[in-house]
């Protein structure tokens, strides 16, 4: 599923709204080309391919493309991030229909917060090829292409979960209308989620939180003559409830990770093409974040107070501890970006200017709203850059990418030159060749991780720089051949990828320390170098009518030069290594399915993840782990109903429940030892209509 060597040609039969698209992709040129045309590699996964295997979020989505890793990093709260590479979430970009909107706080809960029934498709770029996205963008971008409309109409889609035996509850809506001459379009659409938090040791600590999420947005285009204007509204409120005593407010809790989030995003865009040789797009982005939070509890005190063991004196100590640890922050971000194509007989020629503007402020508060300690100072993060790129068909058979940019990023004294630079061979009419370097930087800067605040034993872990921490720089290639013996078979194809990551002053992240006043803090410093090494192997084949199969399969090697320390008790207990915390060697998906578009549909698909080295912060060790064989499969029943079309489907996800099963029980756990699989065994059922 999602492999990126053919195009899903039968996108239409999902979804009448995807008609032809998956056939074009804009993620690597930022200009619309036939996927089999770009220079760049993109993997394409299609709103068909979504719904198929009962994906229900962003985060669901990923976990079908081959050498992407979807982890949750933590017990309590579940935060998520998606690894591309072998690398973390920050060596990568997310951007939604181009744009890079989603803030330091946004994207920390950001990749389950957007249904998947919004999204259109999801286009990837794995390394850094293109130099028209930030130079972060290290490990690839993640393209989110929202929904746009054709044809007046909508959908109505209602789904319920058992995830472990808990309930859960997601209902949608959109609303389209397209002028006659499809000049203009316009949609809406609101969505809601109910659900139960899930204990799956019986601990009666969370491992799964309990959630609420509403969402709305507002999407249009009007286009007049040459000009096209588009112009998005969104809005998030998200409740997150993890760790025990849910009912409770959170400093009553032994543990407890709580988390209101309230997002509200806008952009405008004006695409003009004044000549069949020249266009340009100019966007501008605004996105306000707001989060109150608490990250903390009792600990392991007794709170009852008919207990025999119960200490007064130390449950009110505990109680004033964790009154101190509620936090209100305020995350906005401004985004501009302007790009101009000129077009020549054999090459498209692109610049532009991106700016990048955010603010945070996080203020620790106390259970009454009040201010602790002396008032806390906004951060601001800025980046201006400039970039040029040049897509050149130097001969039928050969095309180059060759471009740069150059970032001022207001954390560093001087500016960075980055370039990039990729070339597509066409072989022969079955063959072709791509090949990408890229190079890219990280500023020292906070991260999405920074706010999320790991708890060990109810104590927050906050991470704080190093003094003097330096850049972190970085170099990615690929190179890749497909194989598509059209002759063969109407959709047979075999890919071949090698990648590889060279990093220097790697961001590395220390044990746990105590500091002064007793609280526990991570120093992110500088550590001399790593690297990443894999191969990818994708399988697309069509064997029948309305049937496909796709195999994706990844090895990667992650090292550090040198081995970092993990972990040091003080006491002679040292635990270090050369290896990444939970970065499997293999990666692998397969699917199997079946549309016909008016009757029924099935599917089946496979997840492997291999074994990985866990950091455990109770035990101080560093082991071997995993690893998992993930199995879903569902099946759907098309009905149309006059001008109506309802739609059926019942599945399940993780047939056999293979995921961690030595969580951390109790008050004292490291809520950051999870692994592997997100979800456990998951029944669904839904019920939609497209009108």
């Amino acid at each position: 599923m999602g492999a990126p060597i053919l195009p899903d040609a039968q996108a239409e039969t999902a979804s009448a709204d995807a008609i032809e698209l998956e056939s074009f992709v804009v993620t690597g040129t930022r200009t619309r080309q036939a996927a089999d045309q770009a220079p760049v590699r993109v993997e394409v996964l299609a709103a068909g391919k979504l719904e198929s295997l009962g994906a229900r979020d962003f985060a669901d989505a990923m976990e079908y493309l081959p050498g992407v890793q979807v982890e949750s990093n933590c017990q309590s709260c579940n935060t998520t991030e998606i690894r591309l590479m072998g690398l973390s979430g920050a060596y990568n970009q997310i951007a939604f229909d181009g744009l890079p909107v989603l803030s330091s706080l946004a994207g920390v809960y950001g990749v389950e917060q957007i249904p998947a029934g919004f999204i259109e498709r999801i286009e990837v770029v794995k390394g850094g090829g293109s130099s028209l996205y930030g130079a972060s963008a290290v490990a690839g971008v993640i393209n989110v292409i929202p929904r746009r409309p054709v044809r007046d109409g909508g959908k109505i889609d209602l789904r319920f979960d058992s995830v472990a035996g808990a309930p859960s509850w997601h209902g949608s809506a959109t609303f389209d209308r397209v002028s006659d001459r499809g000049t203009s379009w316009f949609s809406g659409y609101v969505g809601t989620t109910r659900a139960d938090e899930v204990d799956l040791d019986g601990d009666d600590f969370t491992e799964i939180a309990r959630k609420r999420l509403e969402v709305a947005g507002l999407r249009g285009k009007v286009r007049r003559g040459s000009l096209e204007w588009t112009a998005d509204l969104d809005f998030i409120d998200e409740h997150r409830r993890g760790g025990n005593a849910l009912d409770a407010p959170s400093h009553l809790a032994n543990v407890a990770e709580t988390l209101d989030t309230r997002r509200l995003g806008a952009s405008v865009a004006l695409d003009g093409r004044p000549g069949d040789r020249f266009d340009y797009r100019i966007v501008a982005a605004f996105a306000s974040t707001r989060r109150d939070s608490y990250y903390g509890g009792l600990g392991e005190v007794v709170t009852d107070e008919l207990a025999p063991d119960y200490d007064a004196a130390a449950y009110r100590s505990a109680l004033e501890r964790s009154k101190l640890q509620y936090g209100a922050t305020d995350n906005p971000l401004w985004v501009i970006e302007a790009q101009f194509n000129h077009g020549f007989d054999r090459r498209t020629l692109s610049w532009g200017v991106q700016g990048e503007h955010e603010r945070v402020r996080d203020e620790n508060i106390d259970d009454r709203g009040t201010r602790v300690g002396e008032a806390a100072e906004a951060r601001t993060f800025s980046n201006v850059a400039l970039f040029v790129q040049d897509d050149w068909r130097v001969h039928e058979r050969f095309t180059l990418l060759v471009g740069a940019r150059v970032d001022r990023d207001d954390q560093l004294d001087d500016p960075v030159f980055s370039p990039r630079v990729a070339a597509k061979y066409s072989a022969n009419e079955y063959t072709v060749w791509r090949a990408a370097v890229g190079t890219g930087f990280r500023a020292p800067r906070i991260f999405d991780e920074d706010l999320h605040i790991d708890t060990l034993g109810a104590q927050p872990i906050e991470i704080v720089n190093a003094p003097g921490l330096r850049r972190e720089d970085a170099v990615t290639a690929n190179l890749g051949v497909v194989w598509n013996p059209r002759a063969l078979a109407e959709v047979l194809a075999f890919e071949v990828n090698v990648f590889g990551a060279r990093l220097q002053n790697v961001f590395s992240l220390s044990e746990v320390k105590t500091s002064s006043d007793g609280s526990l803090f991570r120093e992110r410093s500088n550590a001399n170098g790593a690297g990443v090494v894999g191969t990818e192997f994708n399988v697309a084949w069509s064997f029948a009518r309305g049937m496909r199969a796709d195999l994706g399969a990844v090895w990667q090697r992650a090292r550090h030069d040198e081995a970092v320390v993990l972990f040091d008790d003080d006491a002679g207990r040292v635990v270090e290594s050369r290896r990444f915390n939970k970065t499997p060697e293999s990666l692998a998906v397969l699917s199997l399915g079946y549309e016909s578009g008016d009757a029924w549909d099935w599917s089946i698909g496979l997840r492997w993840t291999g074994p990985m080295h866990v950091l455990d912060n109770n035990a101080g060790t560093f082991e071997r782990r995993g690893g998992f064989l993930v199995i879903d499969a569902a099946v759907g029943r098309h009905i149309r109903v006059a001008n109506t079309q309802l739609e059926l489907q019942f599945g399940v996800r993780n047939l056999t429940d293979d995921r961690q099963r030595d969580f951390q029980s109790g008050a004292g756990r490291d809520s950051d030892y999870v692994y592997g699989p997100r979800q456990p065994r998951t029944w669904f059922g839904r019920v939609g209509a497209r009108f």
